[in-house]
């Protein structure tokens, strides 16, 4: 396998489930954990990826009915 300074890391996460995420790179077999948030907010309802994607299409809906 490649040392991590010969190649850019291919990294396979695992699905989101909590506040962090386990990750494996394809290439050379690093693994690290990943955070599930965006800087600067907690981890919670309000900021887990797919409730800011739900928030993001209803804002969309929205604007689209004031039209």
């Amino acid at each position: 396998m490649q040392t991590a300074e010969e190649h850019v890391h291919y990294w396979i996460i695992k699905t989101a489930d909590g506040p962090k995420s386990k990750g494996r790179c394809k290439t050379c077999g690093e693994s690290r954990e990943f955070a599930n948030f965006i800087e600067g907010r907690e981890w919670g309802i309000y900021s887990s990826a797919a409730n800011l994607e739900q928030q993001r299409q209803r804002k969309e809906r929205n604007a689209e009915k004031k039209g």
